[in-house]
């Protein structure tokens, strides 16, 4: 295995925590919006909150805290149904004046339908009895059906955060500290180019597996058709210190299958990287093979530079605005880094006369989040430690997509953004190897660093 700098992780981007909110005003791009898909995530989001109550219940009285399968939860669903209808039909049959209400009406109705059945399958019994018969009649019938819409739930949701077309479209990133790899995937499929990147790195095989290819290290990646259901289907348990679950979240991201694909086979490589059973060749530069190495999760952390570098076999550049232009100490320059406010606001004016020849992501320079209301009154915060892709730069906003929810890119003043940026990672896709290394390599002797790092790593 090729060895790591030991100061390679100072420019790996961290996974976002949470942070104390801030008042500060911004603005978001004004897109379209969909109103179908904007009824479908709230739909979803308060499913996946119901079940994950149901799951959190379960999980605190049993000792395996893992997050039980959707036909289960569906079961359990049905449960609750029945005790609710139970509970509705005996109060209501106690104070006959709620029957004015319609929903309680039909609640009552539709019990006494199962009442009347288990009446006449056995009509000995007493009037005690069949009203348990009915209520259990009525509980079993929703069990089975909670637990086969759970399945189907279950079933449709997996193929559609699995289906592979070539094409990233959008992400929503699950609780894995992965906002790097989503933020390089969107920025590159902002553009044509960028595109052909994504299309020629993912490929599915006759027997339904998926293989990524990482051209930068001529290395191939294997993603079974099991392995990418199952990603989909994994939640990560939030357990507090007496040892109860609080939460649950999907660990990786859903929307999209060849973000998931994408996803897991840079965790692969992550691992054997960890775990060094992988050798790459010298010239790698130093970002194609950054980790965090105590990281529980190998995909936790990094910079959008390792998934430019690995997709395209193109090198590429970070403009770190929070060092100093001057550096005595040349091994902290990660590769083609530039400490630079000139380079900056040239970068800045090149994307904005030119959005279709980068793909570019950043993060922002803040102690804490930045919530505000976007144009369609909803609540988006911009996170500390966090990546965005940079969409579009123009002379009064710069638009960014927030990997939770990449659909709805953020538009903020471009003073604003300049103020906040903390470092920026940016890929020329139309330049060649040589072309757009070149005045990097000027720069780089400009500030002093020696040819033979420079050879090294440029």
């Amino acid at each position: 295995m090729v060895g790591i700098n030991s100061q390679i992780n100072n420019n790996i981007q961290a996974p976002a925590q949470n942070q104390n909110d801030v008042e500060l005003k911004a603005f978001t791009a004004p897109t379209i919006h969909s109103s179908y898909q904007d009824i479908i995530d709230s739909y979803s989001d308060i499913m996946e909150l119901k079940d994950n109550t149901i799951a959190k219940t379960i999980a605190n009285h049993r000792r395996n805290k893992e997050r039980i399968s959707a036909t289960a939860l569906g079961a359990a669903w049905g449960v609750c149904q029945g005790a609710f209808f139970a509970g509705i039909y005996c109060l209501a049959k106690a104070v006959p004046k709620m029957q004015d209400i319609g929903l309680i009406k039909w609640f009552v109705d539709d019990l006494d339908k199962w009442i009347e059945h288990a009446k006449t399958v056995d009509p000995s019994k007493s009037a005690r009895q069949h009203l348990a018969v009915g209520i259990l009649s009525k509980t079993a019938w929703l069990v089975l059906s909670g637990a086969v819409l759970g399945f189907a739930a279950d079933w449709y949701s997996t193929y559609m955060n699995t289906r592979i077309n070539g094409r990233v479209s959008h992400t929503k990133q699950g609780c894995a500290g992965d906002c790097w790899l989503l933020s390089g995937l969107n920025s590159l499929a902002n553009t044509k180019n960028g595109k052909e990147v994504i299309k020629n790195a993912i490929k599915v095989n006759d027997d339904n597996s998926i293989t990524i290819k990482f051209k930068g290290i001529n290395k191939e990646y294997n993603i079974t058709r099991k392995e990418l259901n199952d990603a989909s289907r994994e939640y990560v348990p939030d357990i507090d210190e007496n040892g109860k679950v609080v939460a649950y979240c999907k660990k990786y991201s859903k929307g999209d299958g060849d973000v998931l694909a994408f996803e897991l086979a840079f965790e692969k490589y992550r691992d054997e990287l960890k775990n060094g059973k992988i050798n790459l060749p010298s010239d790698t530069p130093s970002y194609a093979y950054e980790f965090l190495s105590h990281a529980e999760n190998p995909i936790e952390a990094g910079t959008a530079s390792q998934v430019y570098y690995l997709l395209s076999g193109k090198k590429s550049s970070m403009i770190d605005l929070k060092q100093p232009m001057n550096f005595p100490d040349t091994k902290k320059l990660n590769a083609l880094n530039l400490y630079s406010k000139q380079y900056y606001e040239k970068f800045i004016k090149d994307f904005s006369s030119n959005p279709n020849k980068y793909a570019a992501t950043c993060t922002l320079n803040i102690k804490e989040s930045i919530p505000f209301k976007n144009k369609h009154h909803e609540k988006v915060k911009l996170i500390s430690k966090h990546a965005y892709a940079i969409k579009n730069i123009n002379s009064k906003y710069v638009t960014l997509m927030d990997p939770h929810k990449s659909r709805v890119p953020i538009e903020i003043p471009i003073d604003m953004f300049k103020e906040k940026v903390g470092a920026i990672w940016f890929h020329n896709l139309l330049d060649d190897n040589d072309t757009q290394q070149n005045p990097l390599k000027s720069l780089a002797h400009l500030q002093g660093v020696n040819d033979k790092y420079i050879n090294e790593h440029y």
